[in-house]
């Protein structure tokens, strides 16, 4: 109920009149593959989608829903790649069931890591040869995704986020919740005391993004260009600088709305202070 009231607050704050919204999955009610199939045409894959899908789906078919997208049709030996996204029928239907009870209709239904990807790419102009990695780094979930070019190649999102370093925070200094979380955004002054309580999540996440990044290089044969860190936690004071020399990767920020023109209804302010948390709403808001 307090999500549905946000939601209908955030919709009058804005005044917003389309009845109709965008919204994504996330987490592990979804799964992302990547498939090599032979060449077929648009007819034969319709049909034989659902028997690929099943060698990559841990749930049974009739409790899922799933879609696909041709990535890259003329690979070497008359084989194609394709894009497969599965999502539980019951995590769909809850989230449809909480727009439709503030009072809205769904338009799209995308994955956030795509729609984080929509956002970026409609602020930069990527070169079809370079490889570039994408880190979101939420409150419950690190979202990766690696491209060549506007190409997806590697999707993975990993249980880890700034509820985890709260958490820490809470029991290595023994503070309570909600100390903890005001301590993680402002921690002027105890820093190596903050940064030693938070290790063993920093440690965790930097071997998850290498060993996800280790694994594209093995089987692409390319190396990740550059790296790219965006979500509310990627702004936490020195969190970046840390988790970048940890990982042996410049991390480079972004302007999540670059492209877009800000109304003057805006708060400049806060949306300055909010804009790297906004690359999923944005990315969904410029959806078709």
């Amino acid at each position: 109920q307090e999500i549905i009231e946000c939601i209908k607050k955030s919709a009058q704050d804005a005044g917003l009149e389309e009845k109709l919204v965008n919204i994504a999955a996330l987490g592990n009610a979804v799964i992302v593959r990547y498939l090599i199939l032979p060449k077929m045409t648009k007819e034969e894959l319709k049909n034989a989608i659902k028997f690929e899908a099943e060698k990559y789906v841990p749930f049974n078919m009739e409790d899922v829903i799933f879609d696909y997208q041709i990535l890259e049709d003329n690979l070497e030996d008359n084989k194609m790649r394709l894009l497969l996204v599965v999502a539980k029928k019951d995590y769909i239907n809850n989230r449809l069931k909480l727009i439709e009870e503030a009072g809205f209709g769904t338009k799209i239904i995308d994955v956030d890591s795509f729609a984080l990807a929509n956002a970026f790419f409609k602020n930069f102009n990527i070169d079809k040869n370079k490889t570039i990695a994408l880190i979101s780094i939420g409150a419950k979930f690190t979202d990766i995704n690696i491209f060549r070019g506007v190409l997806p190649y590697f999707t993975r999102t990993i249980e880890l986020g700034g509820e985890d370093i709260t958490k820490m925070i809470s029991s290595k200094l023994n503070l309570g919740y909600d100390q903890a979380n005001e301590l993680k955004l402002n921690f002027t002054g105890r820093d190596l005391e903050v940064y030693e309580s938070i290790k063993p999540v920093i440690t965790n996440l930097v071997d998850e993004l290498r060993l996800s990044f280790g694994y594209y290089e093995n089987q692409f044969g390319k190396d990740i260009d550059e790296v790219y860190i965006s979500g509310g936690t990627s702004n936490l004071e020195g969190f970046k600088e840390h988790l970048a020399k940890l990982l042996g990767f410049e991390l480079r920020t972004w302007e999540t709305a670059r492209a877009l023109k800000i109304s003057d209804s805006v708060d400049k302010n806060k949306f300055e202070s909010l804009k790297s948390e906004l690359s999923v709403a944005v990315g969904l808001a410029i959806r078709e």
